[in-house]
C-alpha cells in the first residue's frame, strides 16, 4: 500500500464518520480544518496557483488577494469531497437549476444531451446531485481508476479494490451510470453514442486530458489543449452541447446553470467545426473564471503537462 493510499483511506474514513454523525456544523468544521492543512502543506500547488493568478490578472490582484482566492479554492475542493456522502437524517434541499428548460427542450427533441463541464470547476458533486434531484438521469464519464479525484494511477490493490469502488458506489446514488475511458480502448465512444441514441444525458469534461485527439487553444493567455471527442460526438449524434457550471446563488446557496447550447459552425470542415465549438466553450469558461476565480480549483495545472497535440481530429460515429 502506497502512502497516498493511506491518505485517501483516512479521508474516506472521515467522510463516512461525518456522514453518520449527520451534523452540517461538524462537516463544515472538518472541511475548514482539512482545507487549512492542505493549503499549508501543498506548497507546490499553492505557489503554482498564485503564480498563475499573477500571470493572468497582473497588478489587478494583490498578493493578499491571490492568496485568499487560492485558500478559498482549497475550501471548495474539500467541500465537494464531503458532499459526496449525504448527512444522515438531514434533508437536502435541491440546488436550483437555471436554464433547466434548455435541458428539457433538448430531451424533447429526442437526441439526448451532452453536458459540457470543466473538471477543474468547483462543486461537481453538487452539480450531479442537483440534476439527480430534479429528475435528470446523467451518465458521467470518468477516466479509468479516477480515485474520486485524488492522485493515483490505479496501480495498487488498495486503489483497485477499495478506493475506486468506494467512490463509484457513492456516486452511483446520484448518477444513472458511469462510462469509463479505458486506455487504448474506443468502447467509451460506442457507450456514449448508444446512450445518446436512447435520448440519455451524458456529462463530459471539456478540459480533460484523456482522449485520442486534442486541439491547442489558449486559456486566459496560457497555452492549453482541449479534447475533441465531445464535439465530434455532438456532430455525429445531433445532441446539443450544453455548458454547465455550479455557481453561487442567493445567500449561501448554490445553483446549477445550464447555458445555451454551443453552436456547431456551419460551412466548415471537421476540424474547423471542432475548433469553433471549443473556442466558444473556452470563452464561456474564461468568463466564469474571471467572475468566480476561487471556483476554479486547479489554477496550478493550467498549461502544465499538456497532452499530445494531434494534427487532425477524430470522427466519432454512432453505432448503426
Amino acid at each position: 500500500m502506497a502512502w497516498s493510499d493511506f491518505y485517501v483511506l483516512t479521508v474516506m474514513g472521515l467522510m463516512t464518520l461525518v456522514a453518520r454523525i449527520g451534523s452540517p456544523a461538524i462537516r463544515d468544521l472538518v472541511v475548514a480544518a482539512l482545507s487549512g492543512v492542505a493549503f499549508r502543506l501543498s506548497r507546490a500547488k499553492r505557489i503554482g496557483s498564485e503564480a498563475t493568478l499573477a500571470r493572468v490578472f497582473g497588478a489587478r490582484l494583490t498578493a493578499r488577494r491571490r492568496r485568499t482566492i487560492v485558500r478559498r479554492a482549497f475550501r471548495e475542493h474539500w467541500s465537494d469531497v464531503f458532499a459526496l456522502l449525504p448527512l444522515r437524517g438531514v434533508a437536502r434541499d435541491p440546488t436550483g437549476i437555471v436554464g433547466e428548460d434548455r435541458l428539457r427542450q433538448a430531451l424533447a427533441e429526442g437526441r439526448g444531451a451532452i453536458l459540457w463541464i470543466s473538471n477543474h470547476w468547483a462543486r461537481l458533486t453538487t452539480l450531479k446531485r442537483a440534476l439527480h434531484a430534479h429528475g435528470f438521469a446523467v451518465h458521467k464519464v470518468h477516466a479509468e481508476h479516477h480515485l474520486g479525484g485524488f492522485s493515483g494511477h490505479g496501480d495498487t490493490w488498495v486503489q483497485q479494490r477499495i478506493i475506486t469502488p468506494f467512490f463509484d458506489r457513492h456516486e452511483s446514488a446520484i448518477v444513472a451510470g458511469v462510462v469509463t475511458i479505458k486506455r487504448g480502448s474506443l468502447s467509451v465512444v460506442r457507450d456514449l453514442a448508444a446512450c445518446l441514441q436512447a435520448n440519455g444525458i451524458v456529462c463530459v469534461a471539456a478540459d480533460g486530458h484523456n482522449g485520442q485527439r486534442f486541439i491547442p487553444h489558449c486559456l486566459l493567455g496560457i497555452d492549453e489543449a482541449f479534447p475533441t471527442g465531445a464535439v465530434t460526438l455532438a456532430r455525429t449524434s445531433g445532441a446539443p452541447l450544453l455548458p454547465v457550471f455550479c455557481v453561487p446563488g442567493p445567500g449561501r446557496s448554490m445553483q446549477v446553470v445550464v447555458e445555451p447550447a454551443v453552436a456547431l459552425p456551419a460551412g466548415l470542415d471537421r476540424e474547423g467545426i471542432v475548433r469553433g465549438a471549443i473556442d466558444q466553450y473556452v470563452a464561456r469558461l474564461e468568463l466564469r473564471m474571471r467572475r468566480h476565480p476561487s471556483r476554479y480549483v486547479n489554477w496550478h495545472l493550467i498549461g502544465r503537462e499538456l497532452p499530445p497535440r494531434a494534427e487532425t481530429v477524430s470522427v466519432v460515429r454512432a453505432p448503426s
